[in-house]
C-alpha cells in the first residue's frame, strides 16, 4: 500500500496468505482503520488447505474530513474462537491539505445613496483542519463603517456570513461602487492568508421629488444678530438654487452673503456667486478662486469666473480672478486626461498680470494593478525680468506585496522658485502591514525649511501606528527639531502618545481618547502636557437623542513649577415633535485652572417648524459667557420649495408610473430603469422620465428581490409624439426553486456487491437547466458549488429541463424533465444526481 493516503480518494489492499501446515485451516480476516474511514469488503472468511495460497482485498475511501497526521493499519487474522493469530501493521500518512472556497453572493446592481447594503459571501472550508475567517479594516470613502466577523469552520464545514454596509448620503451622482473587502484566512497549523472578496454596485443619489413637467425654485434666507461687548452686528444670506428643465440636465444656484456692521448693505466682505451646470459644464461668475489641479500653484481668491469641462478622458478648468485688495488680475488654465484605468496626465499653468513670474505643473501617474502606484510632478517657473527657469519635483511611489504595502515621497523646491527666498524638501515615508492578526503602520518623516541665511530648520519624526484590537489604538510619535537662526542654534525633541477607543454597547455609544507629550528643549524648560476625552451618546426613543462628552487637560513645566489645566464638557438634545417641529439644545462649559481661574459657558437652542413640504421656518438663538462679559445672538432663516411650470409643449414626451404593493399600498424609493435613464419612486410610490424622445424604450425594475410584477418585466414601451404615457404596477411575493447537480461515483469494487453503492463525489458546474411556464423561460447555469436558482416565478406548473449536450460524459442524470407545481411566495429546494456509468465487469476463476 501507498505510504501516503490523499483525501477524498479510495485506496484497495491486497493481502496474501500461505497454508504452511499440512492440514486445512479455517480463519477470519478483518481490516481495522481509523473510525471516521470508510471501509468495504474488510470481513473475510478464509479456508486454506495445505500449502495452498489466496489473496485478499480490502478497500479504504479516505473522507475529505480526515485529519492530517500518522495512522495504523493493521489486518487481524484471528482462529475460530475469536484468538488473534497473527496481525500486519502498515504506518499511513494523511498530508495536510490548505483550501477553502469563497464565494461572493450578488449584491443589488444599483443601491441608493445613504441607504445600507446587505453583503453576504459563501465560504467552505475544503482543509483537513479548521479555519478561522477574519474581516479586516476595510477604508473605502463612499462606506461610513467597518464590516466585522470572526467565525471559525471545522473540516468540511461550509457557512454563508453576511454583514451590513451604510453608504454616505453626501453623492450627488450616479457612480460606481467596487467594494474589495480583506479577510484574513487563519488555519489551526498557524499559516495565514488574506483574501479579498470583490462586490460591485453602482451607487444613484436619491433624487425624486420631481413633479410631473414642474421644476423647483428652491430659495433659503437666514439673518444672524450678535451683541458682543457693546458691539451689534447684523449677518444674513440668500441662497438658492434651480433645474432649468424637466430632464434635470442643466442647473442655476446662487448665493449672496454680507454684513452690516458698519451699516453698509454692500460692501467689500460681501460675497455673492452665480453657477451654471450641467452634466460636463459648471460655468461660475462672483467670488471663486482659480481650481487648479497642482497644490504647488499659489492659490488666488477673488472676483471673477471660472469655466470646468469635463468628459470621460479630459477634464479643463480655466478662469481669472481678481484680487479685491490689489485689484490684480490671476490667470489660470489646468488640463487632465485619464486615457485608460492604469495612467493618468495633468498639466496647470498660472500667471498674474503685475507679476513677472508664470508657474506650470505637469503631472504623470501610473498605476500597475493593486501593486504599484508611481506619480510623479514636475513644477516649472520662469522669471521673464531675470529670463530664469527654475524647476522643483515631487516623485511619489506606492509599491504593495500580499500583506505589506510602502508609501513614499520625495519633493524639493528651489529658494528662486517663487522668489520667496525660502527653500523647502522633504522626505516620507509610511510603510503598512498586517502581522499578528494586528495592523502596523510606520512613518518616517524628514522636513527641511530654509530660507535665505538667516533661518534653517530640519524636522525628523518616527512613528508607529498599531491596531491593537478592534476598537483601540495607539501611536507614538518621536520628533527631533533642529533651528538654526543667524547667531544661535537650538534642538528640541518631542515623545507623544495617542489613544483611542470606541465601543458601542446596544444603543448606548461610547467614544474615548487621551494623549500625551513630553517636550524637551536646548533653550526652554522641559514640558508634559496630557489631554482626556470621553463621549457618550444615547437614544432615549424615537424622537429624543442624548449625547455627553467630557474633556480634560493640562500642561506643565517643570522649569517655571506653573501649571495650565482646563476642564470642558457638553451635552446635546436633539427631539423631534410630530412631522413639523424638530429642536436642538445644546449646553457646554469650558474651565480654565490657572493663575486667573476663568469660566466659559455656551447654550444654545434651535428650532425647526415644517409648516407644509414648500416652506419651512428656522430660529436658533444661544447665550455666551465668560468672566469679563455676557453676549447673546439670534438668528432665523426660511425657506421655500416653488412648484414652477416651463413651457408645456405639444410636442413634449414624458412617462409617469407607479408601483404598489398586493396590498395597494405605495412602494418607496425603488429605482426604476428606462434604457439608461433612471428614476427613484416618491412616498406615493410615484415616478416619471421627462423630456424623452419618439421611439422604443425597455422598462425595467433592477434587483426585484423575491418579487414579480403586473405587467410583467421587462416591459416594451413604445413612445410616440404627444404621448403621455402612465402605467401602474402591482408588486406580488414570487415563487422560487433552488437546488444542487452533485456527481456519484461506485465505490471502488463495486463489482462484487449485489447491489453497487454510489458515493457523492463532488459538485458538477456548467449544467444548463431550464425552467419553462408557458412563454416564461428562464435558464440558468450551476456553480462551482452545483448550485442553482430560479428567482421571480409565478405560482403554477413548471417545467425543468436538462440540457443533455452539458451533462459530463459518462454520466447519466436523475431526471431530463421533471415538473414543479409552485404556490405564491413558496421556496422549493430539490436536488439532481448524475451518476457515473457502469463499465462491464469480467470475473473468471483461474486454476483449482
Amino acid at each position: 500500500a501507498p505510504d501516503t493516503l490523499q483525501i477524498n480518494k479510495s485506496v484497495t489492499f491486497s493481502i496474501g496468505m500461505e497454508n504452511n501446515s499440512d492440514s486445512l485451516i479455517h480463519l477470519s480476516g478483518e481490516l481495522q482503520v481509523s473510525a471516521d474511514w470508510q471501509k468495504y469488503l474488510f470481513k473475510h472468511d478464509i479456508k486454506l488447505e495445505a500449502g495452498q495460497k489466496t489473496f485478499k482485498l480490502s478497500t479504504v475511501r479516505i473522507p475529505i474530513t480526515a485529519k492530517s497526521g500518522l495512522f495504523p493499519i493493521i489486518y487481524r487474522v484471528s482462529d475460530l474462537s475469536g484468538k488473534t493469530t497473527d496481525s500486519l501493521l502498515l504506518r499511513v500518512r494523511i498530508p495536510v491539505q490548505k483550501d477553502y472556497e469563497i464565494e461572493a453572493m450578488k449584491i443589488p446592481s444599483y443601491t441608493l445613496s445613504g441607504d445600507s447594503l446587505h453583503c453576504e459571501f459563501f465560504i467552505k472550508n475544503k482543509s483537513n483542519m479548521s479555519i478561522q475567517i477574519k474581516s479586516l479594516p476595510l477604508n473605502h470613502q463612499m462606506i461610513k463603517n467597518n464590516p466585522s466577523f470572526n467565525e471559525t469552520l471545522g473540516i468540511n464545514q461550509e457557512k454563508k456570513l453576511s454583514f451590513t454596509l451604510f453608504m454616505n448620503s453626501d453623492i450627488y451622482q450616479s457612480q460606481a461602487l467596487y467594494i474589495s473587502l480583506p479577510v484574513q484566512i487563519l488555519y489551526e497549523n498557524g499559516d495565514k492568508e488574506t483574501h479579498f472578496i470583490n462586490f460591485s454596485s453602482q451607487i444613484v443619489p436619491i433624487i425624486y421629488n420631481q413633479k410631473d413637467i414642474y421644476n423647483q425654485l428652491n430659495l433659503s434666507l437666514s439673518t444672524q444678530n450678535r451683541y458682543n461687548r457693546d458691539e451689534y452686528n447684523d449677518s444674513y444670506s440668500l441662497r438658492g438654487d434651480s433645474w432649468l428643465d424637466t430632464g434635470r440636465k442643466n442647473r442655476i444656484s446662487f448665493n449672496y452673503s454680507a454684513n452690516d456692521m458698519k451699516s453698509e448693505l454692500f460692501n467689500k466682505d460681501s460675497r455673492s456667486s452665480v453657477v451654471f451646470q450641467n452634466p460636463h459644464t459648471q460655468f461660475t461668475y462672483g467670488d471663486t478662486g482659480l481650481n487648479l489641479i497642482s497644490s504647488k500653484l499659489p492659490g488666488h481668491y477673488g472676483k471673477g469666473s471660472n469655466l470646468s469641462i469635463n468628459s470621460r478622458y479630459l477634464y479643463m478648468n480655466l478662469g481669472y480672478v481678481q484680487d479685491l485688495d490689489t485689484y490684480e488680475n490671476h490667470y489660470g488654465i489646468s488640463l487632465s486626461s485619464r486615457p485608460w484605468r492604469y495612467t493618468s496626465h495633468s498639466f496647470s499653468h498660472t500667471f498674474s498680470e503685475n507679476s513677472d513670474l508664470y508657474i506650470s505643473v505637469i503631472e504623470n501617474q501610473i498605476r500597475i494593478n493593486r501593486y504599484l502606484d508611481f506619480d510623479t510632478e514636475l513644477a516649472h517657473s520662469y522669471n521673464t525680468l531675470e529670463d530664469k527657469n527654475v524647476l522643483s519635483y515631487d516623485v511619489r511611489w506606492s509599491p504593495s506585496f500580499n500583506r505589506f504595502q510602502l508609501n513614499s515621497r520625495y519633493f524639493f523646491m528651489p529658494k528662486n522658485f517663487l522668489n520667496s527666498g525660502a527653500q523647502k524638501s522633504s522626505m516620507n515615508h509610511v510603510l503598512r502591514f498586517n502581522a499578528l492578526s494586528r495592523s502596523f503602520n510606520l512613518f518616517f518623516d524628514q522636513e527641511s525649511y530654509q530660507i535665505d541665511q538667516k533661518f534653517r530648520q530640519n524636522e525628523q519624526r518616527y512613528a508607529l501606528n498599531i491596531n491593537l484590537i478592534k476598537s483601540l489604538f495607539t501611536q507614538i510619535d518621536y520628533k527631533h527639531t533642529n533651528n538654526q537662526y543667524s547667531n544661535s542654534q537650538t534642538n528640541s525633541r518631542e515623545l507623544s502618545n495617542n489613544w483611542t477607543y470606541n465601543e458601542s454597547f446596544g444603543k448606548l455609544k461610547t467614544d474615548y481618547a487621551a494623549s500625551y507629550k513630553y517636550t524637551h528643549s536646548d533653550q526652554s524648560a522641559d514640558q508634559f502636557s496630557q489631554s482626556y476625552r470621553s463621549a457618550i451618546s444615547y437614544p432615549i426613543n424615537r424622537i429624543h437623542l442624548v449625547s455627553a462628552s467630557l474633556q480634560f487637560s493640562s500642561q506643565n513645566s517643570t522649569y517655571s513649577r506653573t501649571y495650565i489645566n482646563s476642564i470642558s464638557s457638553g451635552i446635546a438634545i436633539n427631539s423631534l415633535f410630530g412631522q413639523k417641529f424638530s429642536s436642538s439644545l445644546s449646553i457646554s462649559n469650558q474651565f480654565y485652572l490657572h493663575q486667573h481661574t476663568e469660566l466659559r459657558s455656551n447654550i444654545s437652542n434651535s428650532l425647526l417648524w415644517r409648516i407644509s413640504d414648500e416652506w419651512n421656518i428656522s430660529i436658533n438663538s444661544g447665550l455666551s459667557a465668560d468672566n469679563q462679559s455676557i453676549y447673546w445672538f439670534t438668528g432665523a432663516g426660511l425657506s421655500c420649495n416653488l412648484s414652477i411650470p416651463l413651457q408645456e409643449r405639444r410636442d413634449l414626451l414624458y412617462l409617469k408610473g407607479s408601483l404598489f404593493d398586493q396590498n395597494q399600498n405605495a412602494i418607496e424609493r425603488k429605482i426604476i430603469k428606462l434604457n439608461q435613464n433612471l428614476a427613484i419612486t416618491n412616498q406615493k410610490g410615484d415616478f416619471i422620465f421627462p423630456s424623452l424622445r419618439p421611439g422604443t424604450y425597455q422598462l425595467d425594475i433592477p434587483d426585484e428581490g423575491d418579487y414579480v410584477f403586473s405587467p410583467a418585466l421587462p416591459l416594451t414601451i413604445n413612445i410616440k409624439a404627444d404621448s403621455l404615457q402612465n402605467i401602474r404596477f402591482i408588486r406580488y411575493p414570487s415563487a422560487s426553486i433552488e437546488g444542487t447537480v452533485k456527481l456519484y461515483k461506485p465505490v471502488s469494487n463495486w463489482y462484487l456487491q449485489k447491489e453497487p453503492e454510489f458515493v457523492e463525489a463532488e459538485a458538477y458546474a456548467g449544467l444548463v437547466i431550464t425552467a419553462i411556464q408557458g412563454n416564461q423561460i428562464q435558464t440558468t447555469v450551476s456553480d462551482k458549488r452545483g448550485h442553482f436558482k430560479f428567482n421571480q416565478l409565478t405560482s403554477g406548473i413548471w417545467l425543468l429541463k436538462v440540457e443533455q449536450s452539458t451533462l459530463p460524459k459518462n454520466f447519466i442524470p436523475e431526471w431530463t424533465e421533471t415538473a414543479i407545481e409552485l404556490k405564491s411566495a413558496e421556496h422549493k429546494i430539490i436536488s439532481l444526481q448524475l451518476k457515473e456509468k457502469l463499465k462491464k465487469v469480467i470475473i473468471k476463476k483461474i486454476g483449482e
